[in-house]
């Protein structure tokens, strides 16, 4: 299989090219990082090219090319809001689970705890 140009040279170079205007955009004026965002676009554009057979060989490699670029977007992005396993340093923490009840411990301050005999069970039968 020979390679082709456009679709195998011209979709790796247009990732470049869009990853490095990107990461030149200037952040400090907008207050916008734009790098992250256009590589998860680029790759999931292009998968989902190549999944509907829209453009081609030269898209679906748009995708396959960023794929790399999207991925470490998304991992820096996990790092930044600061997952479980970002704090944790890699181990999963445990994360802390409220009990419900139908009642709630202030309720129960107040109520005698004593009575063992309720009227409206009278007539239950037992099996």
């Amino acid at each position: 299989m020979s390679i082709k140009l456009m679709p195998d040279v011209g979709a790796p170079a247009l990732v470049f090219v869009a990853d490095w205007a990107s990461s030149a955009y200037d952040e400090k004026a907008t207050g916008f990082k734009l790098n992250r965002p256009v590589g998860i676009v680029l790759a999931l554009a292009g998968y989902a090219g190549g999944m509907f057979n829209f453009g081609g060989d030269f898209v679906k490699n748009i995708g396959i090319a960023s794929f790399d670029w999207a991925a470490n977007a998304i991992v820096g992005y996990i790092k930044e809001r600061g997952g479980a396993s970002a704090r944790a340093g890699g181990r999963v923490a445990r994360i802390p689970i409220p009990v419900r009840s139908s009642m709630r411990t202030s309720e129960l301050a107040g109520h005698s705890l004593e009575r063992t005999y309720q009227p409206e069970m009278e007539q239950a039968i037992a099996f």
